[in-house]
């Protein structure tokens, strides 16, 4: 295997094994080598596990190094490193492979976006391929891991069972876009079992030529036999069966989660857990002794941990617009207080020797203790050795899950040893986490799936260990209290819950003596104090991944001023932080050149320059007199600016400084001599904003909105200017504890502009108003409007002065997450939005405008995908003016259709 960062990427691997049914039954077929160089970027810029490819522009992968030996989805690896690439390099292989008519065009116009025809193919198809192959080429992976499992019985037995049109990412509902990767791997790890191996790569190769690239089970039965859809059924009778029949009815105290409730209980019986929700903002749940809830809006990845009667607890935030950080945070009063800053610390622990954290490093992570406003480390860094899960011991000593390339391992250190002592090892694939202390220090509480889900384990001092939990879909991070109950977080059908069982001591511990020992003796181990290890990072150059790799042709009909023959292309360096459109036109009439030049670069995380130079040939109308002539118009705009970006999770804020240069050149019959206006001018723009939007939201939540504009031009032909204010407010509020899906929202938007100076603009009010939505390259439907009025034809008036307002009571209709029958489209959700618009301006620009307009109605939104899993929101409605227009009439009902949300 050899790497080279930046440049070619090149892996050989032959592996032969047999496990679980996977025997190679047929010789395997081997995936073209995609063409050209790879990227490799190992990126340290968030505190979390995954990773990315893309084919488009080029074919590059992302790494994020962290490991993630305490994520349920990613647990079951042997090197991180060795599963993530494997993963991703498969999705390279798998998107990039173009065949028959597809790679025609491709051998003509480059690695045009739309031709690659398995990008067609549902989520479930790559995903799963990736995930299946991670696991076929390393000794670990997900089709291995209990997570997947979990995830599936659940849905069985729930009987949330979902179709190849619904495990895609058509809907945010749970599971979100995990079921694409469990019902994908499960599915090929299925068809390699039923038809062998080979039958895999044969369904990539039928599928990277087939005419209709978005077909599944056509396909799959021309290459193996298979029936897509009875081995989709059959999958599901699969793990109905094999589903465990729980014992008892644990107290459920909180369902529907998203994410797992990381619980913590406190000496005096305070309770605090992660509550992740569709239809709200994350947050931190303490629930006091007397019963009483409080609500602490967080992010994600959060972990908890009680002192006593302090709250400690971590989660990720915004460093700046691409880097994402884990700190230490404590809950003083009511208030939460941050404790450090840019410690990268995920998981804790607290108790009488303090809190200790797992801090991820620069060649892994390790475990770390709190002083002052740093972290110390207490552990080494080696490569091959992460932590996980720490657990004090009410007499001080450290408890901690340890991963190695052979597995997992829960040890025990003592601070000021040396050595440790191993309790709990893992066999063959086992996955072993979350261990805890009972609260006198005798039991030791842990998570196995030895037996195929993870379920609650307990052990005595001399090693005797017995399974309290048989949920199910499996039971994690158990939390045993002072009070005699046992929380641990559940996987339902509808997400995870937060259960408890009650527990008795005693009891337990008569049960264990007589169990037999299958783990070593709970020996205390040491804690050695290291030194910080100095790294040394290199730079940052985009530009040699930037060159063009695809051509669009267009031609471009400009009216009098001619055709013009050209195409575009862009390109993008593979950490998203320099891009560039580029597009370009000779005229039939004349060398007249005509096009577009967009750049960005933002090689600084909070500061980005970019460019847009532009000339565009058009018709200018036809002059009957006093000479008949045409006339053409050449339109020159340039643009250079500074932007400057702040903010977090829920907030944002952003300073534009910029300068412009933009000409206005007729030409005609030389009896006809037009104004040529040029201008030169700065702008200084400001916006901010803080916002909510939960995942199942039909609009944002709960915030608000500014934007501001002031630009200065000067004339550069005479000795006029012009001055150009604009600002905007948007406001948006939640009606909570109605019970539907999402919730209603309350939104108003106001909007106001005006003009000065000799050269003073005017502004048109009326319209619709949406987002460009591109269907194609180079080819945009839609737009957006500074001042829409729905019901009104676009400019109905137009002024010196203008002011827009609206008001809209948006209403969630209907959680469909279908697909429409068999196609490759689907519907997610429905909602109504009834409206009310109102537009004035000042200073018309001729006599007889309308100085107010208003109008009234409702639009229904879908919430669409296309292609299977590319999101689509579309708005449909009717409108009443409720005044005459330049050319609307009073009270004449309008059809209107726009692509995204106005505000």
């Amino acid at each position: 295997q050899g790497l080279l960062i930046g440049g070619k990427l090149t892996v050989v691997a032959r592996h032969r094994f047999a496990r679980n049914g996977m025997q190679p039954s047929r010789p395997n077929v081997v995936a073209k080598r995609p063409p050209g160089l790879r990227d490799l970027v190992l990126s340290d810029a968030a505190d979390f596990s995954n990773g990315s490819a893309r084919v488009f522009p080029s074919n590059r992968i992302v790494l994020l190094l962290v490991p993630p030996p305490d994520e349920p989805d990613l647990q079951n690896y042997d090197d991180w490193l060795r599963l993530l690439i494997s993963h991703e390099l498969t999705h390279i292989f798998h998107l990039d492979r173009v065949k028959g008519p597809w790679g025609l065009v491709q051998s003509v116009l480059g690695r045009v976006p739309g031709t690659f025809p398995n990008y067609y193919q549902p989520s479930w198809v790559a995903e799963g391929l990736a995930t299946y192959y991670e696991s076929r080429l390393t000794s670990r992976g997900r089709v291995f891991g209990s997570f997947h499992t979990r995830l599936l019985t659940s849905a069985a037995v729930g009987n949330r069972w979902l179709s190849p049109g619904e495990a895609t990412y058509l809907s945010p509902r749970w599971p979100d876009g995990i079921a694409a990767y469990a019902y994908g791997s499960r599915f090929f790890a299925n068809v390699a079992r039923a038809a062998g191996d080979s039958a895999v790569p044969r369904f990539i190769e039928k599928t990277s030529g087939q005419w209709i690239p978005f077909r599944t089970g056509h396909p799959l039965g021309a290459v193996s036999g298979i029936r897509r859809d009875s081995l989709w059924k059959s999958m599901q009778r699969e793990y109905i069966e094999r589903a465990e029949v729980p014992e008892g009815q644990p107290e459920v105290m909180a369902s529907k989660l998203r994410g797992p409730a990381t619980a913590a209980v406190s000496p005096g019986g305070a309770l605090a857990w992660f509550e992740a929700r569709g239809d709200e903002p994350a947050a931190i749940v303490v629930r006091r002794p007397d019963g009483q809830l409080k609500r602490y809006r967080t992010t994600a990845n959060v972990d908890l941990a009680w002192s006593g009667d302090t709250l400690y607890a971590t989660w990720l935030e915004l460093a700046d617009p691409f880097t994402y950080r884990s700190d230490l945070h404590r809950l003083v009063n009511g208030h939460w207080t941050q404790l450090t800053h840019g410690a990268r610390v995920t998981d804790l622990a607290a108790g009488a020797s303090g809190v200790v954290a797992v801090q991820v490093t620069s060649t892994g992570n390790r475990l770390s203790i709190l002083s002052g406003d740093s972290m110390l480390p207490l552990t080494r860094d080696p490569p091959v050795t992460t932590w996980a899960s720490p657990a004090m011991h009410p007499s001080g000593s450290l408890l901690a899950v340890q991963h190695e390339s052979g597995g997992y391992h829960i040890v025990s250190i003592t601070r000021g040893s040396t050595g440790q002592a191993e309790l709990v090892s893992a066999r063959g694939n086992q996955v072993l986490t979350d261990p805890a202390w009972s609260p006198d220090g005798s039991l030791l509480f842990y998570v196995s799936d030895e037996s195929g889900l993870p379920q609650v384990h307990v052990m005595n001092l001399d090693g005797g260990t017995l399974t309290l939990t048989s949920e199910a879909a499996g039971a994690t991070q158990p939390v045993p209290a002072h009070d005699g109950w046992l929380y641990f977080t559940a996987l339902e059908s509808d997400g995870y819950a937060l259960k408890r069982i009650r527990w008795d001591p005693k009891g337990l511990a008569t049960r264990l003596d007589d169990a037999p020992i299958t783990a070593g003796s709970l020996t205390p181990g040491p804690m050695v104090v290291s030194a910080p290890v100095r790294v040394r990072t290199g730079g940052y150059a985009p530009w040699a991944a930037l060159r063009p790799h695809y051509f669009v042709p267009l031609v471009l009909d400009k009216g009098s001023a001619g055709t013009f023959i050209g195409g575009l292309t862009s390109g993008s360096d593979p950490v998203g932080r320099v891009g560039y459109g580029l597009q370009l036109g000779v005229g039939t009439k004349g060398a007249r050149l005509d096009g577009v030049l967009s750049l960005v670069y933002q090689r600084w995380a909070h500061h980005a320059v970019d460019v847009y130079l532009s000339q565009d040939w058009g018709d200018a109308g036809r002059i009957t007199s006093p000479i008949k002539a045409t006339a053409r118009s050449r339109e020159r705009d340039a643009e250079l600016g500074v932007s400057n970006l702040w903010g977090g999770w829920y907030r944002s804020l952003a300073l534009r400084v910029a300068g412009h240069y933009e000409e206005d050149h007729f030409e005609s019959s030389p009896m006809l001599a037009f104004i040529n206006p040029a201008f030169a001018g700065v702008s200084v723009s400001l916006g901010s904003g803080t916002l909510e939007r939960p995942p199942l939201a039909i609009s944002s939540e709960d915030g608000i909105t500014l934007s501001a504009r002031y630009r200065r031009r000067w004339r550069l032909d005479t000795s006029g200017w012009s001055e150009d204010w604009r600002g905007r407010i948007a406001v948006y509020e939640a009606i909570k504890g109605i019970g539907l899906f999402a919730h209603p929202v309350l939104a108003g938007r106001v909007g106001l502009a005006t003009s000065s100076g000799p050269d003073r603009e005017s502004y048109g009010v009326g319209g619709p108003s949406g987002i460009g939505y591109q269907p194609l390259p180079g080819i945009v439907v839609g737009s957006g409007r500074q001042f829409p009025v729905r019901g009104y034809q676009p400019g109905e008036t137009r002024g010196g002065t203008a002011m827009v307002g609206t008001a809209e009571f948006r209403l969630p209709i209907a959680l469909v997450a279908k697909p429409l029958g068999s196609l490759p489209y689907g519907l997610d959700r429905l909602s109504l939005d009834f409206f009310y618009d109102y537009g004035r301006v000042w200073r018309a620009s001729r006599a007889g405008l309308p100085r107010d307009i208003s109008s009234t109605g409702v639009e229904l939104t879908w919430d669409l995908s296309v292609l299977y899993d590319v999101p689509l929101r579309i708005r449909t409605g009717l409108a009443v003016p409720l005044q005459d227009g330049s050319r609307t009439k009073r009270g004449k009902v309008a059809f209107g259709i726009a692509f995204g949300s106005d505000f």
